[in-house]
């Protein structure tokens, strides 16, 4: 199959727009069905843009602008998938009300330097996660139709890493509820809505919003945090 895919992603994180431009140039067997019941391959493959203003943590009042070309890929297997619908992930379990799987995902790194509100403290590395989900899906695709309606509630350990050393960052329990509409507003475009609730243990709060004395200032005063709430979007 060749062909372009457009996806217009609204990502869960706040402020954060994210637009992807796939140029698909090889696909193999015809093994499974998107979201209009029509039959997809099990790979398809090319390359890709990704541009994102991203806050520099959640709840950030500074974002960074990424903008990153990359080898894109959509893989539909039995087990192992990287799709439309929940990312990257092995489902366990797979029926037509839910999905028992295990996903990553994670946050790119920022430079306090750039960062008003983080001058004099230390840089956030990249963040990297993994744990088991569920995902329930509330309206299903059928022949004449084009859209899903699910929730996806995983939970995962986080850590750390500038490649040199790998910090314990704690757990994340973050459920999504997410829309897809299929062919919307035109062919082989895919529109993507979704809103979350994030929440951490004490160690990531740590890692995002302490602020211990020696980093002080008059205007950010030492601050302890506490597990619980981390944002929504």
């Amino acid at each position: 199959m060749d062909g372009c895919v457009f996806l217009l992603y609204p990502c869960p994180v706040k402020k954060t727009w994210i637009f992807l431009f796939f140029l698909l140039n090889t696909a193999t067997a015809q093994v499974t069905q998107s979201v209009t019941g029509e039959a997809l391959p099990l790979l398809e493959f090319g390359a890709g843009v990704v541009s994102a203003d991203v806050p520099d943590y959640p709840g950030a009042g500074h974002n960074t602008t990424h903008t990153v070309p990359f080898p894109a890929g959509l893989y539909r297997g039995d087990v192992l998938r990287a799709d439309e619908d929940g990312g990257a992930r092995a489902r366990f379990l797979n029926t037509e009300t839910l999905e028992i799987n295990m996903s990553v995902g994670g946050s790119l790194p920022a430079d306090s330097e750039d960062n008003p509100d983080r001058v004099g403290m230390p840089d956030l590395d990249t963040m990297l996660e993994f744990g088991p989900g569920l995902i329930i899906h509330f309206l299903r695709p059928s022949p004449s139709s084009k859209i899903k309606l699910s929730l996806n509630i995983p939970v995962r350990f986080a850590f750390s890493t500038d490649i040199k050393n790998w910090n314990d960052r704690g757990f994340v329990f973050n459920p999504l509820l997410y829309y897809i509409h299929e062919d919307f507003p035109i062919k082989r475009m895919i529109f993507f809505l979704g809103a979350d609730t994030r929440f951490a243990t004490r160690r990531m709060m740590d890692y995002f919003y302490t602020v211990a004395p020696q980093y002080s200032t008059a205007a950010r005063p030492t601050y302890q945090a506490k597990s619980g709430y981390l944002e929504s979007g």
